[in-house]
């Protein structure tokens, strides 16, 4: 069996059949359904338009209607509980077919159970039109409660006067209130017409209706292919069109809502025009204000007065388009005042109070409107320059430092110039003006406008912003501002000392520098002018141009130069080591090298393959190695110490090789596990730096790299003292004996002693402390020392094979006589190198 559903709205279907009424010339789309047998579906469809036109009796209420056109939308084949549907061309399903039967939607066919509702097909032609009628009535609370007599009085008031009317257009189908909203009394209505509209024909009736009811119609359509569905509060919406909807009735306003739809039938994001009711009414005086009428004083009073009681209640308020209002008035009073025109200082606790209201944190996000585009102005720039002028034009006197002049986000302060180095303080910022003889200064602090205000690339706002304006004078010498700064600044990192320009709305440095004197939490700055002023810090530290590419070359040639060595070690090593001081020797640059060349290889795989997982990791390895080698030059300058002491006492071979594994390796670890364990466990930014994947460093002694700095200070320390005590036995000679010759070789065995023994000791890394004691933002001296340690050492390795391996005569020797001369007679090659060692 088929079942033809003809015209039945939102049921089994619609069968389309538009009507004349007998009585008039109205129309109406009927919905009704058919149920024949399969084989006759094919009759139907040829008989249909054959009975047009035909006389309709409807049953409910015995009218008869003028049948003039009919067809068959929407066809399904019911079986059982099941029911199979498909859709004329013409026709498309209903959009509750796509929430009732989501595997419908868009589809050509749906299958759907026959005791629930069956899908229904609807014209493609369809147009929805939503409109709203503005009648001169005075609205009451029942028309917002449905179930009230007046509302469902009025709803079918206006629905008959509307559909009188608008029943006359091609295809009407319905017209439906929706509901009722204030601003007079208006009307929400929605209409459906199965074909096309004709414009012409709706303008004249809209017009007929306007003059008919006395009110105002508005109206949109929405044609029956893309829409925007409906979503409270919007209803559906035309794809490419703009919805409009007046403002929430919770809280009173002025303005409208707006909503796109887009081309393919998707809603955009809310717009707002609307201002709270209060806020339009201040603005509007603050208009007529700046128009001169009535006393410019009262009325800037009453204005910032009413301001303040509208901005108290933030929730009131947490929209863009208020605080967009808001901020208008602060600029317009201030706009409008002149150089004749001056405020008692009684005005400053309403405004400074709605100053304060408007920068609460709640409200920070109403600040940026939702679609800003390349050419908007900040407000909080507006912002600023209107409180700019307010305080400029309002005349302080001793009073007007009171309690009143301190709010929660807005402090103000004033002082006269010819106190002696005044002082004065908003928000823990402390302003100075030493030698100022005349005229008074404004100083007001915003704590909170920081983060609503731009910053510029690559560096963050890094303090309260403060105003500072003159009265009655000119800044005679510089001001002194000292900012307290939100987050300490970490070493290497750039300050500045800034004011905004409103001439290029930037931050400009123009005339004011920083005191480098100040700690990492304050920065003095000092300024040769008045006006608004922050600090701004950089988001990364100072790097140095080409540091990077010398690290990685020198540490290559390093790692080369101590494998280099190593080898040499090995291959010399039975012709070299022939007692217990070269042995000691010997072993300790083994290990020396061995250390130094893990940790630069380390060093340099860390460079090229930065990954976060193994940052700590390799923060460990090189914190060990470098530790390591350090020890063992402890263990060669202790070793070289005691034979120069106790020349007589040789030190066993055994005890010393016990001595200095436990020096080398074990302290170095244990000063590593215990590190990592009080550092949470080794945690990134407690223990280690992600960034540069090596011990912490916060400021003098705070930070995880003091676990190297210390020992490696005590070492080189050492060290130090053990170099000076070998330059001060060479010199003993050259007292006793005094000769020009003699004193020659003495200063080059200085020489020699300082070259050959300042890389194994580890002297060159004194370099190091300089560069945490320099700051990069100190210029030159500072840039100086970062290059030099990081030549220097970088080619530590280099140095270690020169000094250690070839600057030893028994070493050269022992080379030659392996790779040039293998048949020299062993024994006047080693009666030689004794007699060498002994110049040496």
């Amino acid at each position: 069996m088929w079942l033809w559903p003809i015209m039945t709205l939102y049921a089994l279907g619609m069968f389309p059949s538009q009507a004349t009424s007998s009585t008039g010339d109205s129309t109406q789309m009927y919905y009704a359904d058919l149920e024949v047998d399969e084989g006759a579906s094919q009759n139907i469809t040829d008989l249909l338009p054959k009975l047009l036109p035909f006389i309709l009796v409807l049953n409910s209420s015995s009218a008869t209607v003028n049948v003039t056109y009919s067809n068959i939308t929407t066809a399904c084949d019911i079986r059982g509980e099941k029911s199979i549907c498909h859709c004329d061309s013409q026709y498309d399903w209903d959009p509750s077919v796509c929430d009732l039967y989501p595997g419908c939607c868009n589809q050509y066919e749906c299958i759907s159970n026959s005791s629930l509702a069956i899908p229904v097909c609807l014209p493609k032609s369809r147009v929805t039109v939503t409109g709203s009628l503005t009648l001169g009535l005075q609205f009451t609370p029942d028309l917002n409660n449905p179930a009230t007599t007046y509302y469902q009085t009025m709803v079918q008031q206006v629905q008959t006067n509307l559909s009188q009317i608008y029943s006359q257009c091609s295809g009407f189908d319905s017209l439906t209130i929706i509901g009722f909203r204030s601003g007079s009394v208006i009307v929400n209505f929605q209409m459906i017409l199965n074909v096309p509209l004709n414009s012409a024909q709706f303008v004249n009736m809209t017009s007929t209706l306007e003059s008919k009811l006395s009110g105002s119609l508005q109206v949109a359509t929405i044609d029956g292919t893309t829409v925007c569905k409906a979503e409270v509060p919007w209803s559906k919406a035309k794809n490419a069109t703009t919805a409009t909807l007046p403002c929430p009735a919770s809280i009173p306003a002025v303005g409208s809502l707006t909503r796109n739809c887009s081309g393919t039938g998707d809603w955009g994001q809310n717009q707002s025009t609307c201002v709270n009711l209060q806020l339009y009414s201040i603005l509007q005086d603050a208009l007529d204000l700046q128009k001169g009428y009535g006393d410019f004083v009262t009325g800037a009073f009453n204005i910032f007065g009413s301001l303040k009681n509208s901005t108290g209640n933030s929730s009131a308020i947490n929209t863009h388009q208020n605080i967009n209002a808001s901020v208008n008035i602060l600029s317009i009073v201030g706009n409008a005042t002149s150089p004749n025109v001056t405020l008692n200082d009684s005005i400053l606790p309403t405004l400074l109070s709605s100053a304060s209201n408007l920068l609460e944190e709640s409200l920070h996000d109403a600040w940026t409107p939702k679609n800003r585009n390349n050419v908007y102005e900040y407000l909080s720039v507006l912002y600023l320059r209107s409180m700019e002028k307010l305080i400029q034009t309002v005349e302080l006197n001793s009073s007007s430092t009171s309690s009143d002049n301190y709010h929660p986000n807005v402090q103000l302060t004033s002082f006269s110039g010819n106190q002696t180095n005044c002082n004065n303080i908003v928000f823990n910022v402390s302003v100075s003006t030493p030698g100022q003889t005349s005229g008074s200064v404004n100083i007001i602090g915003y704590r909170t406008l920081v983060n609503l205000l731009p910053s510029i690339p690559n560096m963050n706002l890094n303090s309260i912003v403060m105003s500072t304006v003159m009265q009655n004078s000119s800044l005679a010498k510089e001001i002194a501002i000292n900012f307290s700064l939100i987050n300490e600044r970490p070493p290497d990192y750039e300050m500045l000392c800034v004011f905004w320009n409103f001439s290029t709305m930037t931050w400009s440095d123009e005339g004011c520098y920083w005191n480098k004197t100040s700690s990492n939490e304050q920065m003095i700055c000092i300024c040769n002018h008045l006006t608004s002023f922050s600090t701004l810090m950089s988001k990364s530290p100072i790097e140095l141009p080409y540091l990077d590419q010398i690290t990685y070359v020198g540490l290559a040639a390093s790692v080369s130069s101590l494998i280099v060595c190593l080898v040499i070690e090995f291959m010399v090593w039975n012709t070299v080591v022939k007692s217990n001081v070269s042995h000691f020797r010997h072993t300790a640059l083994v290990n020396i090298s061995l250390c130094l060349l893990m940790g630069d290889t380390v060093f340099l795989v860390n460079s090229f393959y930065e990954s976060a997982k193994w940052c700590g990791t390799f923060t460990v390895i090189k914190h060990f190695c470098y530790l390591s080698m350090f020890f063992w030059m402890l263990c060669l300058s202790t070793m070289l110490l005691h034979q120069l002491i106790f020349v007589f006492h040789q030190m066993r071979k055994k005890v010393y090789l016990t001595i200095s594994i436990s020096i080398g390796y074990v302290c170095p670890l244990i000063i590593v596990l215990l590190t990592y364990k009080i550092y949470n466990d080794g945690a990134e930014d407690v223990y280690y730096n992600a960034r540069s994947c090596w011990l912490n460093y916060k400021s003098p002694f705070n930070g995880s790299i003091h676990a190297f700095i210390f020992p490696v200070l005590t070492i080189v320390l050492i060290n130090f003292f053990s170099m000076m005590v070998v330059i001060t036995k060479l010199l003993r000679p050259q007292v006793s004996e005094g000769s020009k010759g003699d004193q020659k070789e003495m200063a080059k065995s200085i020489l020699k002693a300082i070259v050959f023994l300042t890389p194994v000791f580890g002297i060159t890394w004194i370099l190091g402390f300089f560069v945490l004691v320099f700051d990069l933002t100190e210029g030159f001296w500072a840039y100086f020392v970062n290059y030099a340690f990081t030549i220097i050492n970088s080619l530590q390795g280099v140095l270690i094979l020169l000094t250690g391996c070839f600057g030893e005569k028994k070493v050269r020797d022992a080379l030659l006589q392996r790779f040039i001369s293998p048949t020299t007679n062993p024994s006047k090659n080693e009666n030689s190198t004794k007699g060498s060692s002994i110049k040496k």
